[in-house]
């Protein structure tokens, strides 16, 4: 019984290493036991929110974790950091933290000295490269180790490319193909969002509904190709023409939506009076033979003065607004 124990000890043994040294994830094995030392110095000075201390004196947290021990290294995480040894990497370890590893090691300090048995982040970090990485952080602290952290088993996996396929999702997600202004979904949510938000701090904002005038003959007459062309340029016009606060979008078709936040009635009025004025004094250069003047059709409404229950209200009162100013003859700004 006992040799078959041993055999069997030695197999999982066997396996383990096969998994550590071959796993395409990093693997570290490290002593913690730094984190009961900075726990007990912590309380001896009748320290209780250990974060909150650690945040505002990170060369306290920083002079800590310099302590922790690397018991051991995969060939992963030598070649995640590009470390050609694993002394190297244990050597430069403490001097390639950057201020988001120490944010995230703090987090880890007090989950695991709080009796957490698994910790997990996701955290930036700069490689030997100079570059910066994505990361996921996994600590997973064996039972027997609990108490004094001698041993834990640290996981970080290489997450950027994921990231990057994120932010590019997330983007197309949100944004019109044609004009790269947020689309009617997005846009439509975010008037939503400040409406909420206006609402809750007691601040004005202002709902703009714009169409462009005449826009049917210009595709009938010139083709679609020039028609996108005329887009993307007052998209771009109406995008420097908005501060950096503001928000636009496609709402479809050639109608677009802008969200003037902190914005009352008399300003917003000024803000589409000068669009009206910019757009219909611009020539727009759609081909070596072909410019363009046009004008728009604007429809305003701001909250408070609206009394809108919902983003809904905004809408139909931006629109019945735009539809008074192409009734009046287009190229006008017209309140509701």
């Amino acid at each position: 019984m006992a040799e078959h124990s041993f055999e069997s000890y030695q197999s999982d043994h066997e396996r383990f290493r096969f998994i550590f040294e071959n796993s395409p994830i990093a693997i570290w094995e490290e002593d913690l036991s730094c984190f009961c030392e900075l726990r007990d110095q912590l309380k001896k000075e009748n320290i209780s929110n250990f974060r909150k201390y650690l945040q505002q004196h990170p060369r306290v947290a920083l002079k800590a974790f310099k302590k922790i021990k690397i018991a051991d290294i995969n060939p992963a995480a030598l070649d995640l950091y590009g470390a050609d040894s694993k002394e190297n990497l244990v050597k430069r370890f403490a001097t390639t933290l950057t201020g988001d590893d120490l944010k995230v090691m703090i987090d880890e300090f007090v989950e695991l000295i709080s009796g957490e048995k698994i910790f997990e982040s996701e955290f930036k970090t700069r490689g030997a490269d100079g570059r910066r990485y994505d990361l996921w952080l996994r600590v997973a602290v064996p039972n027997e180790f609990e108490n004094s952290l001698e041993r834990v088993i640290v996981t970080i996996q290489d997450i950027t490319q994921r990231k990057k396929r994120e932010s590019y999702l997330k983007k197309i997600a949100q944004e019109d193909s044609l004009t790269g202004l947020l689309n009617h979904r997005a846009i439509v949510k975010r008037l939503e969002e400040e409406l909420n938000r206006s609402r809750r701090y007691n601040m004005p904002m202002t709902c703009v509904m714009i169409d462009l005038d005449y826009f049917k003959p210009i595709n009938d007459n010139f083709g679609h190709h020039i028609g996108d062309k005329m887009l993307k340029q007052i998209a771009l016009a109406l995008k420097r023409l908005l501060r950096t606060t503001d928000l636009l979008g496609r709402y479809g078709g050639d109608e677009f939506l802008v969200i003037l936040t902190g914005t009352e009635k008399t300003g917003a009025m000024v803000a589409a009076e000068r669009i009206k004025e910019t757009v219909a004094n611009k020539t727009f250069k759609l081909s070596e033979k072909t410019s363009i003047h046009n004008t728009l059709s604007i429809g305003v409404t701001s909250y408070p003065e609206n009394q809108a229950k919902t983003f809904r209200d905004l809408m139909v009162l931006a629109d019945k607004a735009l539809y008074q100013a192409k009734a009046d003859g287009r190229n006008c700004v017209r309140y509701l």
